[in-house]
């Protein structure tokens, strides 16, 4: 019989110990702690914003102690799911555990030896069920007065937010309490609560914030006066925004214009510009009687492939005529340089009308082009003109057009 009451004795008082370490004590009973709770993220799983998403968060517990404590813990309980509260999915009625450990958890610095952190999953022995549980042991004496930080999760492992609650309304805060114990661990072997606080943590919907950014895309023309230095020459005339007036030619002596190109867009794909030209330079505009576009030194040039042209007095019929040049003034986007390999290279304009008006139908060239977006790429196009003695009088003309699209 005396045997049978020391056991009982013993069993109730492991009861006792058990509900003094391990169960929350009214608030009243301990000296309140100054205490936050921030969160690296507060918004809601699933909410209307993102639907589909799990929203997951680091609890930085911070805390000033009221009362100097001699070998103690500090203990968190966070609101939890009665049930389901660690299967790495998103609860009703609290914060799912998701598979948190030690590893995943940070105890306070300083003071004190501070051992290895510990969590609890609701409902588990060393835990109320409605709680997930973290523990921070300690040796030593901690200060009153010592501010501390408990971080409970890392970027590994998170504890899940909760969804709306059944009584959540849309565009009001779901509000958790936390609860934080600090205990001192008695002579007589059992744990006597010293300070507690509880702080609120407000878990809300993200807020869909939408707009839209419309497409734009700028294209200018710029013209540029006489006596400029562009794709290596001097300019011999003043150009406009739509006319390039050569004027009064002379016989195998060079004229050159320039235009400025610019481009601005924010499409991500980017743009592409393109030049052609409607027939080449004609007696009257006809197409009759032309001023060829030029082959360039050798007659090698077309408008696909770019060839030297620096001999006024030419050595091949070819190259008398029209060519033009590119020089990149910001960024890099024109399709080829005058100086590429020497200093001055020209195409041919492609013809696009007709193979009857054109000789042969040639396909708009790409003259500039980016694919991303860009502000202000400019670039120069250089005409370059000059004629046989043979070239007949008159006025001669063509159309050039410039188009500019973005990518698509």
């Amino acid at each position: 019989m005396i045997r049978q009451k020391i056991f009982l004795s013993f069993f109730l008082a492991l009861i006792f110990f058990a509900s003094v370490l391990f169960s929350p004590k009214p608030l009243e009973a301990g000296t309140l702690m100054t205490i936050k709770d921030l969160l690296s993220n507060s918004r809601l799983s699933y909410n209307q914003a993102e639907p589909t998403t799990i929203q997951t968060a680091i609890h930085n517990l911070s805390f000033t102690t009221a009362t100097s404590v001699t070998n103690g813990t500090i203990r968190v309980m966070i609101p939890a799911s009665a049930t389901n509260n660690n299967d790495g999915q998103p609860d009703l009625d609290g914060f799912d555990l998701n598979g948190l450990t030690s590893r995943n958890l940070s105890c306070p610095t300083g003071d004190v030896r501070w051992e290895a952190p510990t969590a609890s999953v609701s409902g588990s022995r060393r835990c109320l069920t409605g709680y997930a549980c973290f523990e921070c042991r300690f040796t030593g004496t901690l200060p009153a007065n010592s501010p501390k930080s408990f971080i409970i999760g890392d970027l590994e492992k998170k504890l899940i937010n909760p969804v709306a609650g059944v009584k959540h309304t849309a565009g009001k805060a779901d509000i958790y309490t936390t609860l934080v114990y600090l205990y001192s661990f008695s002579s007589t072997g059992g744990y006597t609560l010293t300070d507690s606080s509880r702080t609120k943590t407000a878990i809300i919907e993200a807020v869909p914030v939408t707009a839209e950014v419309e497409a734009t895309l700028t294209f200018t023309v710029a013209g540029l006066p006489a006596n400029l230095t562009k794709c290596g020459q001097l300019t011999s005339i003043a150009t406009t925004t739509d006319t390039v007036p050569f004027g009064n030619l002379t016989a195998n002596v060079f004229k050159h214009a320039s235009q400025l190109l610019t481009v601005s867009t924010n499409n991500s794909l980017g743009y592409l510009v393109t030049l052609e030209e409607d027939q080449p330079l004609g007696l009257d505009g006809s197409s009759l009687v032309k001023i060829p576009d030029s082959g360039g030194d050798d007659g090698t040039a077309t408008d696909q492939v770019k060839a030297n042209w620096a001999n006024a007095i030419a050595t091949n019929s070819a190259a008398y005529g029209l060519g033009y040049s590119l020089e990149n003034v910001t960024g890099n986007d024109a399709a080829f340089s005058y100086n590429d390999w020497q200093n001055s290279l020209i195409k041919q304009l492609p013809c696009t009308t007709s193979s009857e008006i054109c000789g042969t139908q040639d396909s708009a060239a790409i003259i500039m082009s980016n694919q991303q977006a860009v502000s202000e790429s400019a670039v120069n196009v250089c005409y370059r003109l000059n004629v046989a003695k043979d070239q007949p009088a008159g006025n001669y003309w063509n159309k050039v057009k410039y188009v500019a699209m973005p990518r698509f």
